[in-house]
């Protein structure tokens, strides 16, 4: 701009560059919009400091009192002390422009160093947030869960943060609770019921070794009022045409009502010995001699049976804990072993019977075959002996004859007894 002016002041480039001064410094100092040497239009708002606002106060005035010695008479001294010294104010506004930059671009690596230590506190703040709050707690649920599943019921579930959470793990622990009364529930019966399958096999074992069907079915009356845990035990037998039960052994207060006879063909044993099925029902409903007297008890009457053959029924009764399925089927199993102890028992008395049936005919015939020997040899002497008496009778040997006459006498007497004997199925030791 001093050149021109020095050299050229009539050059347009002079009015343009001190236009384009004029606008800058405006821009600069009020705002407003601005053209840079890339010939890019910029919006500038005014700047707030009152530093740089002080530089360009003085460059203004600066620029007034250099724009006066633009105008003729030129004087080349003064024009180039005051370029000097605008360029000068320049240098400072400029200064101070990027000292206030440097100032925030410091407070913006302040910034970003403040966010990134909140973020990084932020991270660390949520990694043990979510350890507690969700890992922790899963971790937890997961290792409780594997407790369960190997059947360690034993380790409670622990208090979990959060509402839901907490709320999973009361569910799982009510769960596990339950689960822990279902298995302690499970092995009891499991035990139960072992007790009461080794119970119903000595039980089957000492009632196959015993043959008095009396004593037979006392032992197992006596031997079902312990396994089934009963007040009174019934052991009913049909009788010969199958239409009424008689009770012929008992246990408790079952002793009491033995040789007690009723229908077969009405209340709880028309199920039982017809249909034959184990029933459970109510004492006082069963419509039974012997269950009438147990009313609002509990009773089960199972089927003594072989095949499809029923020879009796076996009742159980108790005042308290109703029978339930499994107690049934196990006085079933009861019922099928002490029937076919029974059997046995018969079976076995049949063929001492038959055996001893079998030896008296065996005796018979043998009598019958020293019968026929002895008779005829009876009848032979009889016969040498009636002739010898002819002959001493023909002589006059009278004496003679009457002793004939007696021993003849006697074998007759001999051979009617032994015929008799015979006849009746009798025998005598001879000496």
């Amino acid at each position: 701009m001093a050149r021109l002016t020095l050299t050229d002041p009539n050059n347009p480039e002079l009015a343009a560059t001190i236009a384009r001064f004029e606008q800058t410094l405006a821009a600069l100092t009020y705002g407003g919009e601005v053209v840079d040497g890339n010939s890019r239009s910029l919006t500038l708002s005014p700047n707030a400091s009152p530093a740089i606002q002080s530089h360009l106060s003085e460059i203004t005035n600066q620029w007034l009192a250099f724009q006066t010695q633009l105008q003729p008479p030129i004087d080349d001294a003064l024009l180039q002390a005051d370029f000097a010294a605008l360029l000068s104010q320049l240098d400072s506004a400029v200064s101070a422009y990027e000292a206030e930059a440097q100032a925030k671009i410091a407070r913006l690596r302040w910034v970003q160093i403040i966010f990134l230590v909140v973020a990084l506190l932020l991270l660390a703040w949520g990694y043990h947030l979510v350890h507690d709050q969700l890992i922790r707690p899963l971790a937890a649920l997961g290792t409780v869960a594997q407790g369960i599943g190997t059947g360690k019921l034993n380790a409670a579930v622990p208090v979990l943060p959060g509402y839901e959470l907490n709320q999973l793990g009361q569910t799982m622990e009510r769960m596990r609770g339950e689960i822990a009364v279902y298995q302690t529930s499970l092995e009891q019966k499991v035990a139960l019921r072992t007790q009461e399958l080794t119970t119903a096999f000595n039980f089957s074992q000492e009632i196959v070794q015993e043959l008095d069907p009396a004593h037979l079915m006392q032992s197992v009356a006596d031997h079902t009022c312990d396994l089934m845990q009963g007040a009174g035990v019934a052991v009913c037998a049909l009788d010969g045409d199958g239409r009424a039960l008689e009770l012929v052994a008992g246990s408790g207060p079952g002793q009491q009502y033995v040789g007690l006879r009723q229908s077969a063909t009405r209340g709880i044993a028309l199920p039982v010995i017809q249909q034959h099925e184990t029933v459970v029902a109510e004492g006082g409903c069963a419509n039974c001699g012997f269950l009438h007297h147990f009313p609002g008890d509990s009773c089960t009457a199972a089927p003594l049976q072989i095949g499809n053959r029923t020879l009796g029924a076996l009742c159980v009764v108790r005042p308290q804990n109703p029978f339930d399925a499994d107690e049934a089927r196990v006085l079933t199993l009861l019922a099928n072993a002490a029937a076919i102890a029974l059997e046995n028992a018969r079976l076995i008395e049949a063929g001492k019977q038959q055996t001893e049936e079998n030896a008296s005919l065996a005796e018979r015939e043998r009598l019958a075959v020293d019968l026929h020997d002895n008779l005829a040899q009876t009848l032979g002497a009889m016969h040498l002996s009636v002739d010898q008496l002819a002959r001493e009778l023909a002589a006059g040997e009278t004496e003679q004859a009457e002793m004939r006459v007696a021993e003849m006498q006697t074998n007759v007497q001999q051979a009617y007894a032994q015929v008799r004997m015979a006849l009746t199925g009798l025998q005598e030791s001879t000496p």
